[in-house]
């Protein structure tokens, strides 16, 4: 099966990622692999099957005047989606339509996979480090956008009397303002890594936390994909009531839930969380880690190819 992935060009970005997960779950598929600054250009006629991994951001030439070839099989991975808000010029572009949580539109709920758990000699670097002081009340992961929460997980770790642990890679996103972040952050005694780091360092470095949280306030349309390195790395982890997060909702009897982003809410539900016999949260790993979402997107794949198309013919707004 010879399958295109139109996909961000950037390594240090979210979507980017999700690609390279994608592509290592599905070794059997002979990929190749197209940026979205040089898409445009290329001929598509060779490929079985397109995958656009998509962002508005990254793709904003995607329009229906776009000459996909004609009969070409075509799917897209809607990274920011939400119900009744998905039937467009877009989405008619293509065969077949992943979004990242359960739908009524149509298209193809695949889950946001879940990086492997730290094998067991990663945790034990992560109990050096442990041992040897390296360690936080809370930790928090994500591009610094000033609706992630940082402050608020910075102040609840001192209300808690410890510090927290902040990765906030620079980012050239668009509102993204890591150095006003880091700044602000480290005056409340939180150590801030504004480094890119692989995922697995990343890993270790919050399993050095009693517990993880992520402090959303924003409205973001879309699903959050830092919160799978804090359910991966083998501590509790805390969201917000935040729509970023309703696909895992399904989910709360394994993740605490802070009624708001303030300090006192995420305090609360930190307390609740670690102070009951905690475990790592199985039905999430075992239902969202990439070796089930590679085989669902296997089964999309197939079925596309052999004509098997599930995309609504809604009228296009």
């Amino acid at each position: 099966m010879r399958v295109c992935l139109l996909t961000s060009s950037d390594e240090r970005c979210g979507v980017a990622v999700y690609g390279q997960h994608l592509m290592t779950a599905l070794p059997e598929v002979k990929w190749t692999v197209i940026g979205h600054r040089d898409w445009l250009g290329v001929l598509l006629d060779e490929f079985d099957l397109v995958v656009v991994n998509y962002e508005p951001g990254l793709f904003p030439a995607l329009m229906p005047r776009r000459a996909f070839v004609k009969g070409q099989k075509k799917i897209l991975i809607l990274h920011t989606s939400h119900e009744g808000d998905n039937h467009n010029w877009l989405t008619h572009q293509f065969d077949r339509v992943v979004v990242h949580e359960p739908t009524t539109e149509g298209f193809d709920f695949i889950p946001m996979g879940t990086p492997a758990l730290l094998t067991e000699d990663e945790l034990a670097g992560a109990a050096v480090w442990r041992h040897n002081g390296v360690s936080f009340k809370l930790g928090s992961v994500g591009f610094p956008f000033p609706w992630k929460g940082f402050d608020e997980v910075a102040d609840t770790a001192k209300m808690m009397g410890g510090h927290a642990l902040i990765i906030a890679p620079k980012s050239e996103h668009k509102g993204a303002d890591w150095l006003g972040n880091a700044e602000r952050l480290r005056a409340k005694d939180a150590f801030v890594a504004t480094k890119w780091m692989d995922e697995r360092m990343v890993l270790k470095l919050l399993n050095c936390c009693d517990a993880i949280v992520f402090a959303y306030h924003g409205c973001n349309p879309g699903i959050s994909g830092a919160v799978r390195l804090g359910l991966a790395c083998g501590r509790p982890v805390v969201v917000t009531k935040c729509r970023m997060f309703r696909d895992l909702e399904p989910y709360a009897d394994e993740i605490g839930v802070a009624e708001s982003p303030a300090a006192q809410d995420i305090y609360n539900a930190v307390e609740k969380l670690v102070t009951k016999e905690w475990k790592l949260p199985k039905r999430v790993l075992a239902e969202t880690n990439w070796e089930v979402v590679g085989k669902k997107y296997l089964e999309l794949f197939n079925g596309c190819i052999q004509g098997d198309s599930q995309v609504s013919s809604l009228p296009v707004a």
